[in-house]
């Protein structure tokens, strides 16, 4: 529905979350369960985990919660958390790009978040920065002044 020649189509995330895929759990674990059992408390943790977010969990007597007992499936369930809030914040990690189309080559591969939307307005034309559209406006203005200017001056013989 749309012409590769004419139309940036650029996917990405507009930012990462504190969520980490922890320690080595075997082939074809549930992403959603038990990842593995810690060597110093000998209690089993998510393979998901928050840095931040609903999943805190007081200690009880200094112990973390036994996870085993409770079921990682229920779609309630909420993955624990290191620090607690009412709902995840957003982190600084970097983001995937991926694009098709012209200037698709300044979306190919993994960046930092604030890298996005100065990219995009670049290739869009838009903004008071440095986009695409204006070094070619400004190349064309200083090439028509200089060739007119040289016209101009040009002895006629």
């Amino acid at each position: 529905m749309t012409n590769q020649e004419d139309t940036l189509i650029v996917v990405t995330a507009d930012h990462g979350h504190s969520l980490t895929i922890n320690g080595y759990p075997s082939r074809h674990t549930n992403i959603l369960g038990i990842g593995d059992i810690s060597s110093e408390d000998f209690l089993p943790y998510t393979t998901l985990l928050y840095g931040n977010g609903p999943g805190f969990q007081v200690q009880s007597g200094g112990h973390r919660p036994d996870i085993s007992l409770e079921d990682l499936l229920d779609v309630n369930y909420r993955h624990a958390s290191s620090v607690p809030l009412n709902s995840a914040a957003h982190s600084g990690d970097d983001v995937g790009l991926y694009a098709t189309g012209p200037h698709s080559h300044l979306f190919t591969g993994v960046y930092e978040q604030n890298y996005i939307p100065h990219a995009l307005a670049y290739a869009a034309c838009v903004g008071d920065g440095l986009t695409f559209c204006g070094n070619n406006r400004f190349r064309r203005n200083h090439q028509q002044t200089r060739s007119q200017g040289q016209r101009r001056w040009r002895p006629r013989g």
